[in-house]
């Protein structure tokens, strides 16, 4: 007797990244509905993930609920809160990982919106650094 077993680990997964500049009470909800059509059209796994780059700490959403005559839907999402990695500021400098470069230049975006002379003077020493990390204009 001989038996085969046949596995195959190819897998599809759709990821869904909202970035989120401005808090937006209706972003949850959006949040859902993005997904939903995902997991409409294409009939497979979807994860979402939500990317707050605004500059209010206490706003973190991360779910959707309703509920309507018994029915209820839950959705859950996780959420990266870009102004969580000011404290990680030495961590952001020393990575290599290009998504720091990024992190670090809308941190201090925040950071110096009022303050136009800070502002020109981050800039310049972004541009510095992104030209001692050998990354081209082009």
């Amino acid at each position: 007797m001989s038996i085969h077993i046949y596995t195959t680990l190819d897998a599809l997964l759709y990821i869904h990244i909202e970035v989120q500049s401005q808090y937006d009470l209706d972003f949850p909800e959006r949040m859902f509905i993005y997904h939903y059509r995902l997991y409409d059209r294409y009939g497979t796994r979807v994860t979402s993930l939500a990317v707050l780059g605004d500059n209010q700490e206490y706003w973190r959403p991360r779910s959707y609920h309703y509920e309507t005559m018994g029915a209820e839907l839950s959705f859950c999402f996780p959420m990266v809160k870009l102004l969580d990695y000011q404290e990680k500021w030495d961590e952001l400098e020393k990575s290599r990982n290009p998504f720091s470069m990024v992190v670090r230049a809308h941190l201090k975006a925040i950071e110096t919106q009022k303050s136009p002379q800070q502002r020109l003077d981050w800039k310049k020493t972004l541009h510095k650094a992104l030209y001692e990390e050998n990354y081209s204009d082009k």
